[in-house]
């Protein structure tokens, strides 16, 4: 159940934020360069980035554990990924502020401002918070994520200051971090400078237990298909009347390569597992059709799921020429 964050959370909210602007942390950080916030229970570690060092987006996000550095790591890896930014963005769970335009504050937070008597001025001046959730559009955080931006932040202006007074120096080229840790005894703040710890996302590999069915698809003669497989967010809001938040849908797609056809376009909800979703496709296409001899796809979540699988059938994989799915999922005619 959601709990909206009280009166009292969005002023200390905006105190601390607007405390970290004047600061200007920008010039000190590249938003690569991690701020690392340890509490007192030793796995309780949230990572903060500083965005505006390029002179646009400025703003900071949070992100919430070692699954959270995961989904930097994504974010941050994206040139190399070459999956579309779009679908990671949404891909992600982090907590972000922006200092943007009044109009692109959601209404909520613009009655937020308005009774807390905050004044701000001209173009880039106005924070706004989004939370974001895979599987869910960005959403204003609730009671828990304020707390939690608050104190990570009420920690990075800590680091701020010591960097700004020359106390701390750290070689992030190098993997250095700034970390603010709390005793676990008597809960005192030190600043240090550690190594950053490394954390990829991880994807499930499928392999099929029921070794018939696995021989069925293995005999299954071969045809002359191509089949191009993507994951799509829809970058939309849809409610719900299960979720406490909207719903980003996210598409499962099938496209034969040389017909240039969509094949299945399955949409997910928020509980539906992709690796399943993957299998049941594959599995199905291959019983009625045959073992396509090539697929193709870029997302890891079908790379993954598909590779025993492809191998024991013999179907070769590529990671390349996706200009078709993009023009699929762009909604650009296939025409």
């Amino acid at each position: 159940m959601r709990k909206e964050a009280s009166m009292d959370q969005w002023r200390a909210l905006y105190d601390i934020t607007d405390h970290l602007k004047q600061m200007e942390p920008w010039n000190l950080f590249f938003d690569t360069d991690l701020l690392c916030i340890q509490s007192e229970e030793a796995e309780n570690i949230v990572f903060v980035s500083i965005m505006g060092r390029a002179g646009q987006c400025f703003g900071y996000t949070v992100y919430e554990g070692m699954e959270g550095l995961a989904d930097f790591d994504m974010i941050a890896t994206a040139d190399h990924s070459g999956l579309p930014m779009d679908y990671l963005m949404y891909e992600q769970s982090s907590l972000c502020c922006y200092w943007g335009d009044r109009e692109e504050v959601p209404p909520p937070q613009k009655k937020n401002i308005t009774a807390l008597g905050r004044k701000y001025r001209g173009r880039g001046q106005w924070p706004y918070f989004q939370s974001y959730k895979r599987r869910y559009a960005p959403f204003t955080p609730d009671a828990r994520e304020v707390d939690v931006m608050i104190r990570a932040i009420g920690q990075a202006i800590a680091l701020v200051e010591e960097m700004n007074r020359g106390q701390l120096k750290a070689n992030f080229d190098a993997g250095d971090a700034l970390w603010r840790i709390a005793d676990p005894v008597t809960g005192q703040w030190r600043s240090e400078i550690a190594p950053l710890p490394y954390r990829q996302k991880t994807y499930p590999m499928l392999d099929l237990a029921d070794e018939v069915l696995k021989k069925r698809l293995q005999l299954k003669p071969m045809i002359d298909v191509c089949l191009i497989m993507e994951f799509a967010y829809l970058n939309g809001a849809v409610k719900d009347d299960h979720e406490d938040r909207p719903v980003n849908p996210l598409l499962f797609i099938v496209a034969d390569e040389d017909q240039e056809m969509i094949l299945s376009m399955n949409m997910l909800s928020p509980k539906d597992k992709e690796e399943e979703i993957v299998l049941g496709f594959f599995v199905n296409y291959v019983l009625e059709y045959g073992r396509p001899d090539m697929i193709r796809a870029r997302n890891p979540w079908i790379l993954t799921a598909l590779d025993k699988l492809c191998e024991d059938c013999d179907i070769a994989v590529e990671e390349e020429n996706m200009e078709l799915m993009d023009m699929i999922s762009t909604g650009s005619s296939l025409a």
